[in-house]
């Protein structure tokens, strides 16, 4: 069955979670939140590595085919998308090792 599929929002801060106090987490969350045929998804964690490594190995096509199961999945025994008892689509794994480093900020435990 063919879908469309629209990210409305990538959010990333650079710096959730830490792996301690005061230190730079090296594979941050980045969420992101669309909709699959016009039907809004939920918010769901991707990791900053495989967005880089999906798109250093097959540019925008591999970020689209890296996104598009991820937020399939998350619908996975609702019935909306698959039936009731359809296993979730495997994610493709891009492996690159000449990826970006994030952009790491830490997170202020104290809102001033």
């Amino acid at each position: 069955m063919s879908h469309t599929y629209s990210i409305s929002l990538c959010a990333y801060d650079g710096g959730y979670p830490t792996p301690g106090p005061g230190q730079a987490q090296q594979n941050p969350l980045v969420w992101i939140h669309g909709t699959i045929d016009g039907i809004p998804t939920a918010y769901l964690p991707v990791t900053w590595a495989g967005i880089q490594q999906a798109f250093a190995v097959n540019g925008t096509a591999g970020v689209q085919a890296y996104l598009a199961p991820i937020l399939l999945n998350a619908h996975v025994g609702t019935g909306r998308f698959f039936n009731y008892t359809d296993a979730p689509l495997p994610v493709p794994v891009f492996t690159s090792t000449n990826i970006p480093a994030p952009a790491t900020g830490l997170c202020s435990p104290t809102i001033r």
